[in-house]
C-alpha cells in the first residue's frame, strides 16, 4: 500500500496535472482581499459568466427524443426538441420535480457559479441550457462535451494512482466545495462521487479539473447520507459528512458498497467506515487525523441552516487543508 505520509506534499501530479495548491491558495487569498462588494456582488472572475447566462423560464417544456425520465441522478447524453422546432443536444440529468427551496438553489446556480474560464480553486459546473418536467421527474440539460466520466466511473475503471496523485486529486475536490460554502455562501443538496465529472475520456482525462452536477438531487437514505440527516433542509455538517465520505474513497480508490438491506444496516456501515477512516491501521496517523478532524465537525455542527456561516466553513477547510500540509 502507497505511503499517505511520505507522499503527502505531492503537487503537480501526472494524473492530473492539476496545479499546486500554493498557486490556488495565491489566487484565493487574491481574491480574499478584494472588498467586498466587488468579491460577492460581480467578483471579476465571474462578471463574464454572469453576464452570458441565459435567463431560462421553467415553463420551457422541451420533448425528450427517445429518451423516458428516468430514477434520480441518472445522466445520459440526448437531444431535446423544442416547440420552435430547434433541437438542443446536451447531457440530461433527471431528478424528482424541484420543490420551491431547490428551484431557489437551481437559481443561484445558474447565476453566479462559474461555467468557463480557469479558475483554480473555486468551484465549476456545466452551463444549464434548459429544463422539463414531465409529470414526478425533472431533466435538466447541461451544455456539456461527449467526453466526460464521472469520479464514480473513475474509481471503477482507472487503475489506483500513486498516494500522492490521490491527494492532489483529494486537494482538488476540497477546494471545489471550500469555494462553493465559503466564496458562494451555497451547501451542495447531496453530494456523492458522481457529482464531480471530469472532461474527457481514459489518459484524456483533466482531472484538475471537475465540474460539480447534481444540483437538485435530493438527500436520500444512503452510506453519503450523515446519520440523523433531515431531507427537508440541508446544513454544512450533512455536505461535510458526505464530503468525507467521498475523499475515503479516493484514498482506497474504491467505490463504497451502496448496497444495504435495513435502516438499522445502512447505520451500521456508516458508522463502520467512520471507525476505519480514523484508525491508524488503516493508512497511518496522519490519515487517521484527517478523516477524524472531518467527522468529528459533522457531530458538533449546529444541526439547523442558521447555525452555518461561510465563516464556520472557512475555518473547517483551513484546518482540513492544514493537515495535508
Amino acid at each position: 500500500m502507497p505511503d499517505w505520509d511520505t507522499n503527502i506534499k505531492s503537487c503537480r501530479s501526472p494524473l492530473t496535472g492539476a496545479p499546486r495548491a500554493s498557486e490556488a491558495t495565491q489566487h484565493i487569498s487574491s481574491y480574499l482581499s478584494a472588498p467586498e462588494t466587488t468579491r460577492f456582488v460581480t467578483p471579476p472572475c465571474r462578471a463574464k459568466v454572469r453576464a452570458d447566462l441565459p435567463q431560462l423560464s421553467t415553463s420551457v417544456m422541451p420533448e425528450v427524443l427517445g429518451l423516458d425520465p428516468q430514477t434520480d441522478g441518472v445522466r445520459r447524453m440526448g437531444r431535446w426538441s423544442q416547440s420552435d422546432g430547434s433541437e438542443v443536444t446536451g447531457l440530461i440529468e433527471w431528478t424528482s420535480k424541484p420543490d420551491e427551496k431547490f428551484r431557489q438553489l437551481l437559481d443561484r446556480v445558474k447565476r453566479i457559479i462559474p461555467t468557463e474560464g480557469d479558475w483554480p480553486g473555486e468551484v465549476q459546473t456545466f452551463k444549464i441550457l434548459l429544463e422539463a418536467h414531465i409529470g414526478a421527474q425533472s431533466g435538466i440539460l447541461y451544455d456539456c462535451p461527449q467526453g466526460h466520466t464521472d469520479l464514480h466511473q473513475v474509481l471503477c475503471q482507472h487503475p489506483a494512482p500513486s498516494m500522492g496523485d490521490r491527494v492532489t486529486l483529494i486537494k482538488t475536490i476540497m477546494e471545489q466545495i471550500r469555494s462553493l460554502n465559503f466564496h458562494f455562501e451555497l451547501l451542495h443538496p447531496a453530494l456523492r462521487t458522481e457529482s464531480f465529472v471530469f472532461v474527457g475520456h481514459g489518459p484524456q482525462l483533466d482531472f484538475s479539473r471537475p465540474y460539480v452536477l447534481d444540483w437538485t438531487r435530493q438527500a436520500q437514505a444512503e452510506i453519503y447520507q450523515r446519520p440523523g440527516c433531515h431531507g427537508d433542509k440541508v446544513v454544512l455538517a450533512d455536505q461535510i459528512w458526505s464530503l468525507m465520505m467521498i475523499l475515503s474513497e479516493i484514498v482506497e480508490w474504491k467505490p463504497m458498497d451502496r448496497s444495504f438491506s435495513t435502516g438499522g444496516n445502512l447505520t451500521h456501515r456508516k458508522m463502520a467506515r467512520v471507525s476505519l477512516t480514523t484508525s491508524p491501521k488503516w493508512h497511518s496517523q496522519q490519515c487517521a487525523a484527517f478523516f477524524n478532524y472531518g467527522f468529528e465537525f459533522t457531530d458538533k455542527e449546529p444541526d439547523t441552516p442558521e447555525g452555518y456561516s461561510r465563516w464556520d466553513a472557512r475555518l473547517f477547510f483551513d484546518g482540513l487543508f492544514a493537515i495535508l500540509k
